[in-house]
């Protein structure tokens, strides 16, 4: 059950009971006797808590009240919403081809649709309010008809489904062509509903402190990339951490087609890419496995490098997490916090670079990715914002 099931997660704890477990024992009214719960009920009940959260999200995310605290709400929001969808494909040995199946058989069914679709509306509009009296009127009514129909369409079938999930069918039988949270278009308004609306708020600013550090003068060794540790630092560093933590590690899970995984080049791989938000944004892990020997599509040139296959990106991306996230964020702020105290070993951000990033601050990481600044200067403000702040405090003071 562990293996097939993923369990619940919350900020600062996880729950040790799997989701679906738990919901067929909610619906076995023998067993959970007053806990018993239908599941058209279950599922209305989490459409609701979702819609509040992804609703609250957007409209603070809309008029700039969301703070990086707030920020980090979107990634439990969006795996409680996308859990049924990842988990059940993720039983298959390629889900990648499954989903790709699962996605085109739900968007090329409108289209095959669509033209005998459009003549029925046609014919019924021309019995209530006659022929088009000209070619051209008639092609305009045409083209928005077919626009119409393929909306109607494409939203038709998961409409349906989750009409019948949530008001009819109460049984947790999952369709592959009919569950509602594995439509694609569940998923599309989940990214939507999560998806920044400012992506270019404050790119003037990111311009001015990317040119700042790049002025002749303007080199900062605080905001220098961070280098992996080299192999002896890191196993004691690891295991000094991991008893602090009171962390057990299981070496079991730590293979992959019966081979072993170096930590120690997962950690090397992925600070060198700039840290795990990079990997992700990127799309990296396939290619960090084809650098770590699971080779499935060699690289054809210097800039298409070797990649894995999506199983083996997919298990070290969960491996990293399992074992080296928490590891990799606490020695990022270590460095961070050690270059800032070495007051003569680093020097002081110069004003121009202090203010800009002040007045950063309190923007969230995806946004200042996609306003351009470097990993570096993200790593800086991420970690430092009480400190950025207290700097521009002192120094206003100063100047008073």
């Amino acid at each position: 059950m562990q293996d097939e099931f993923s369990p619940q997660r919350v900020d600062g704890e996880s729950i040790s009971v799997y989701h679906r477990s738990f919901l067929e024992f909610l619906q076995s009214q023998k067993r959970s006797g007053e806990h018993y719960i239908a599941y058209t009920k279950a599922l209305r009940r989490f459409l609701v808590l979702l819609s509040q959260a992804g609703l609250r999200y957007f409209v603070r995310d809309w008029i700039g009240q969301l703070r990086d605290n707030d920020r980090k709400m979107r990634v439990p929001v969006e795996d409680m919403a996308l859990a049924c969808r990842r988990n059940y494909f993720k039983r298959s040995s390629s889900p990648t081809i499954l989903i790709a199946l699962h996605d085109l058989i739900h968007y090329s069914l409108p289209f095959i649709c669509l033209v005998p679709f459009c003549q029925f509306i046609r014919q019924l509009k021309e019995s209530f309010i006659g022929v088009s009296s000209t070619f051209a009127i008639f092609i305009l009514e045409y083209l928005f008809l077919a626009l119409l129909c393929l909306l109607v369409l494409s939203s038709g079938s998961f409409i349906i489904s989750l009409t019948i999930y949530t008001l009819l069918f109460n049984h947790s039988f999952i369709s592959p062509f009919f569950h509602p949270f594995l439509h694609p278009y569940f998923a599309t308004m989940v990214g939507i509903l999560l998806s920044s609306p400012h992506p270019f708020t404050g790119l003037v600013q990111a311009q001015q402190v990317q040119r700042a550090a790049n002025q002749p003068g303007g080199h900062n060794p605080i905001l220098q990339v961070i280098p992996p540790l080299e192999k002896g630092r890191f196993e004691l560093a690891f295991k000094t951490f991991c008893n602090n933590k009171q962390i057990k590690i299981d070496r079991r899970p730590l293979t992959v087609n019966n081979r072993p995984i170096d930590l120690h080049m997962l950690h090397t791989l992925v600070m060198v890419e700039g840290g795990e938000e990079k990997v992700q944004q990127k799309d990296l892990w396939s290619v960090i496995g084809g650098r770590m020997g699971f080779v499935q599509f060699p690289g054809t040139n210097s800039t298409e490098p070797s990649k894995s296959g999506p199983v083996i990106a997919q298990q070290l991306e969960h491996i990293y997490r399992q074992f080296l996230a928490d590891f990799d964020r606490a020695y990022t702020a270590n460095v961070l916090d050690s270059r800032i105290r070495n007051a003569q070993a680093v020097p002081l951000l110069d004003p121009s670079q202090l203010d800009v990033m002040v007045s950063m601050a309190d923007q969230p990481v995806p946004q200042l990715e996609a306003q351009g600044l470097s990993e570096p200067m993200i790593q800086y403000i991420k970690y430092r914002r009480l400190r950025l702040r207290r700097e521009r405090e002192s120094s206003h003071c100063t100047i008073q």
